[in-house]
């Protein structure tokens, strides 16, 4: 569900599970890809601009979500104030976070769901740098600062875009066990060994 700027704190996750598709393919060929990744904005405008000028089309607004959601993560970005003043996104947060089995931010996405109460009574981090702001102002909020990640229930956050990679592989070793996980994270590695020497 991203905010009108979004960069690789929406891209990372989604490399992982787009990554655990192809290995999935490999590893157990005929069985269907246990990931459907769907980007979905906060309202009817569905173009999403990144911090870095990347423009995103989401498939969709939450609100034309139907039933059988797996998992939301909510990215973090600039200008999380207009989200986060959201009644209706809100509403949708808390409505899902009954529903669905892992809800989760990235960054500062965190806020979004501290501000909807989701997290309320739970332990969260987010970036290093904004921990301390967000104790402050969700004091409901049990704030790990220096974490990769931490899991309460269903729950999950993280401490950024290479932490959100860390949390989207634990969400694979949890779904598809620990021998996938290690080919995705080994696939991400030379993915991004290949990308590096095709730009040289």
């Amino acid at each position: 569900m991203p905010p009108k700027s979004i960069d690789r704190l929406l891209i990372a996750p989604c490399e992982v599970f787009s990554v655990a598709n192809r290995v999935s393919r490999q590893l157990r060929p005929g069985r269907p890809e246990p990931y459907r990744i769907e980007i979905v904005s906060v309202d009817k405008n569905l173009k999403c601009k990144a911090a870095s000028g990347i423009a995103f089309i989401a498939q969709g607004g939450i609100l034309e979500l139907a039933g059988g959601i797996d998992t939301v993560l909510i990215p973090g970005g600039m200008f999380l104030n207009v989200i986060i003043r959201n009644a209706t996104v809100l509403a949708w947060l808390r409505s899902i976070s009954r529903d669905v089995r892992r809800l989760g931010a990235v960054g500062a996405g965190v806020y979004i769901l501290a501000a909807a109460g989701v997290l309320d009574g739970r332990t969260v981090t987010t970036h290093w740098q904004d921990c301390e702001q967000l104790a402050k102002q969700h004091p409901a909020n049990k704030v790990r600062p220096n974490q990769i990640y931490v899991k309460d229930g269903a729950f999950y956050t993280c401490a950024g875009a290479t932490a959100g990679i860390d949390m989207a592989l634990a969400f694979v070793k949890q779904d598809l066990g620990r021998e996938l996980a290690l080919r995705v994270a080994q696939m991400l590695v030379m993915l991004c060994a290949d990308r590096v020497a095709r730009a040289r």
